[in-house]
């Protein structure tokens, strides 16, 4: 039997909330449906926003309920967490803790895992392996450091134990059989690192070439009352449709209708976007980002002029065949590997 403690900021609500952490999320459900003997338990901080313990596919769950936005709780995260959260761990009895994010879930992980005597693993998420350059984490040194792809881990300020990839499921895209009647699809919350305004800039042109252009934007976030102002600025508001936040799902339903994805962040660890799109049929037209490149349907450009040239190139080719070039599958077996190492015995039966 395994026994796995997972440290995470946020966890999904309820086992219809697919858009928390997907990543995570489907990386759990394949873990417990290929380890026969496991057993999970799972400690959110911040999400959901209320303090409660309830059941998601079978996995215990206990959200704390501390708000990201109280700064008062944030300066004192460990000294108001920590107490609870150790009796919480010596009543599940872990054999292992996996955090997510080099943040105070990797602060609070390794002092369990000193205090519990056992191995901890912490996986770096985003830009927090970029700037978590404060003394609590470069103090961890019996923590193993996981990047989730060769572009993220250039840029750590610790030291790399292994780099794991994000997985997907495979498409159920022949249960939903689509017509590509979208041209360009921006998929990602409207913020300041996704770089909306520049996807704007970029389908304005296009639009200005081939007038009849089909664009959608899934999602919704800080910027998008600024991103509209840019669209009514430009009279694009009949080929720009707004679809606010949706479900995963319908997410890649509207993959399955898209050509291109084009996706103009300035920053991705790994871009679960860009393989969940791979898996849907489409092409990928991204910056040089996460996994961005790696395989032959996704291109990258380094600037917007390239990334127009190229985008009226993709829309005018043959649609790729759908792909799954990084199957959940494949995740589950690189960390079970890891756990094992950690561990120094098999988990498997």
């Amino acid at each position: 039997m395994l026994k796995l403690l997972i440290i995470t900021p946020g966890f999904a609500l309820n086992e219809e909330d697919d858009i928390c952490i997907p990543a995570l999320q489907i990386y759990l459900k394949e873990l417990t449906k290929t380890i026969r003997r496991i057993e999970v338990n799972v400690i959110s901080f911040n999400y959901p926003y209320e303090s409660k313990i309830y059941l998601w596919n079978g996995i215990e769950v206990v959200a704390l309920g501390l708000k990201q936005n109280n700064k008062l709780l944030r300066f004192f995260y460990k000294l108001l967490a920590y107490p609870r959260i150790l009796n919480l761990a010596k009543d599940f009895r872990p054999d292992l803790i996996h955090s997510f994010w080099l943040n105070q879930s990797a602060i609070i992980g390794n002092r369990l895992s000193k205090r519990l005597r056992i191995p901890h693993l912490c996986t770096a998420m985003g830009q927090d392996i970029a700037f978590s350059n404060t003394l609590d984490i470069l103090k961890l040194r019996n923590t193993a450091y996981i990047a989730v792809s060769d572009f993220q881990r250039r840029f750590s300020k610790v030291p790399i134990d292994a780099v794991v990839h994000w997985g997907i499921p495979p498409s159920n895209q022949e249960l939903t059989p689509c017509t590509r009647d979208i041209d360009i699809l921006g998929v990602g919350w409207i913020n300041k690192v996704k770089n909306y305004e520049a996807f704007i800039r970029i389908v304005a042109r296009l639009i200005h070439i081939k007038p009849k252009t089909k664009v959608v934007i899934t999602g919704d976030g800080s910027g998008k009352e600024k991103l509209e102002k840019l669209i009514r600025s430009l009279n694009l508001e009949d080929q720009i449709t707004f679809t606010g936040l949706i479900k995963r799902e319908e997410v890649l339903t509207y993959m399955r209708r898209s050509k291109v994805l084009l996706h103009t962040s300035s920053f991705e660890s790994f871009g679960l976007v860009i393989a969940e799109a791979l898996s849907e049929g489409m092409f990928t037209l991204s910056y040089n980002v996460g996994i961005a490149g790696k395989s032959p349907a996704s291109h990258v450009a380094h600037n917007e002029d390239e990334m127009l040239d190229k985008a009226q190139k993709l829309l005018s080719s043959p649609l790729p065949n759908a792909s799954l070039p990084y199957p959940v599958s494949s995740t589950v077996t690189e960390y079970v590997k890891i756990y094992e190492k950690m561990l120094n015995r098999s988990i498997l039966t």
